[in-house]
């Protein structure tokens, strides 16, 4: 083949070979992987979280304000702190990396209470967040405060510590009391420590108790709703507390005597592992 023709032959396949889309094979994979980055490391509006919290009913951080970027949480913390009633109450050590804690006691009788508390946590937030540790692998201790008579406290958390006040656990009449002061009317079973159904109202209030301050490790401050596992019946507005309250709001029934989590105990614990206090 003559030089001539060879350049002719060379010049008719270029013309007719199918043109390779070069920018849209190759580029777009690259510069999907850069906008996915840089979406994520992206913080939204003020406005834009502002506007999406005035959505969500009171202290109820729904799906409309779970989507955004990790950036956005991190730099609107106090504001989501504020609205929802959240705030960080544990060590980075009580979770680390894995989101879970190990939780131990030394106590058989406490232990079994725990445990049910741990269960209500997990199976609500559907993953395993609490697991049964040991004395040599724990990230919470649960344990008894003993001469706590005149405490204003049945249980307490703080750091990776959770304590249960002896005296009201051993006291036959402190949940009937706790019960007829805030529901106005008796206890079922309340006169007869050893019947049946004092002996389920005691174990419900005292794994309700539990549930409360594991969703305080989770960085859940109190609730004035009573259907709220971490319902406290007063708070003064601050950082954490979006406002003041002196009386309940009381929603048809008390979350600490069923032993039941509401969907906004479980909507805040959402919030806060997206806020990494958990």
């Amino acid at each position: 083949m003559g030089k001539k023709e060879w350049l002719l032959s060379l010049a008719v396949t270029i013309l007719l070979a199918p043109t390779l889309p070069f920018a849209q094979a190759v580029l777009p994979d690259s510069v999907a992987v850069t906008q996915t980055v840089a979406a994520k490391s992206k913080a939204t509006s003020r406005s834009t979280v502002v506007s999406a919290i005035k959505q969500t009913p009171d202290l109820n951080p729904t799906a409309k304000v779970r989507h955004f970027s990790q950036a956005t949480y991190a730099k609107y913390g106090a504001l989501f702190d504020k609205n929802y009633n959240v705030e960080k109450m544990s060590p980075y050590s009580v979770f680390g990396d894995a989101q879970e804690a190990y939780v131990y006691t030394s106590s058989p009788i406490l232990k079994r209470y725990m445990y049910a508390a741990m269960q209500n946590w997990n199976k609500a937030l559907g993953t395993k967040v609490f697991n049964l540790g040991t004395k040599s692998h724990k990230t919470i201790t649960v344990k008894w405060k003993y001469n706590g008579a005149s405490e204003e406290w049945d249980g307490m958390y703080q750091d990776n510590s959770l304590w249960i006040n002896k005296d009201d656990f051993d006291n036959v009449n402190y949940v009937p009391n706790t019960y007829q002061a805030a529901l106005n009317k008796e206890m079922p079973g309340a006169g007869n420590p050893n019947s049946s159904t004092y002996k389920q109202q005691y174990i419900n209030y005292w794994i309700a108790i539990i549930t409360h301050e594991l969703g305080h490790s989770l960085g859940l401050d109190h609730s004035p709703y009573t259907t709220d596992i971490m319902f406290s019946d007063s708070e003064t507005a601050g950082p954490d507390f979006k406002y003041t309250w002196k009386r309940a709001k009381v929603d048809g029934s008390y979350a600490e005597f069923k032993n039941s989590l509401s969907q906004r105990d479980i909507n805040r614990a959402k919030l806060t592992k997206l806020l990494g206090y958990w």
